[in-house]
């Protein structure tokens, strides 16, 4: 997959009660991290949709809030099956 100067490839979001936290991987592999206030889930979707990523991936409490607000396909996971996943790894 070629890289588009400043887009990211994947997203995945965790969105918690007070912040949402994100992880956008570029064309190269290279991920860069970010913590957002998740009181503004409209700012979040924005901020996410100007990173154009292929794929988004959310979970946490707020994860179907978010996934209503992306005009794109989001896949959503339960949070403590990102966690059994993530520790696998």
């Amino acid at each position: 997959m070629k890289s588009r100067p400043g887009a990211a490839v994947a997203a995945g979001a965790d969105v918690g009660t007070s912040l949402v936290k994100l992880a956008l991987r570029d064309g190269d592999g290279r991920t860069r991290y970010e913590v957002l206030p998740s009181g503004d889930l409209p700012a979040v979707a924005a901020h996410l949709a100007a990173s154009s990523p292929d794929r988004v991936g959310v979970t946490g409490g707020g994860a179907s809030r978010l996934a209503r607000l992306l005009h794109s396909d989001t896949a959503e996971v339960a949070e403590f099956d990102a966690w059994a996943a993530g520790a696998r790894l």
